[in-house]
């Protein structure tokens, strides 16, 4: 039997890598259809990881105009890949730095 903090440990999510944000994303459907499954979260995670890019690395992006979006697959689709290009932009150590943050929020 585990104790508390083993069972913690093995089911809180920890974004090690790359890919592994982008296997979260996935969740989120290119092809949303309702604006319950185009959230706030996304909107929040491309923010973060512009300021990241921009604290650690110095690269300025304009921010996205999530008010412009008239579909909530526009939403997912373009807030997932503005969030894997600032990613990709990133140093080792602002990316290490963003994917800690991210998963201490979900």
């Amino acid at each position: 039997m585990k104790n508390l903090k083993e069972y913690l440990v093995e089911s809180t999510f920890k974004f090690k890598k790359i890919e592994d944000v982008q296997k979260y994303l996935d969740k989120f459907r290119d092809d949303e259809t309702s604006w319950r499954g185009a959230t706030d979260e996304l909107r929040d995670i491309a923010r973060y990881s512009r300021e990241f890019l921009a604290e650690y690395d110095n690269i300025e992006i304009d921010a996205l105009d999530f008010k412009s979006f008239k579909t909530p697959a526009e939403w997912n689709s373009t807030s997932k890949k503005y969030i894997m290009d600032n990613i990709s932009k990133m140093s080792k150590l602002a990316q290490g730095k963003f994917l800690n943050y991210i998963s201490d929020r979900y």
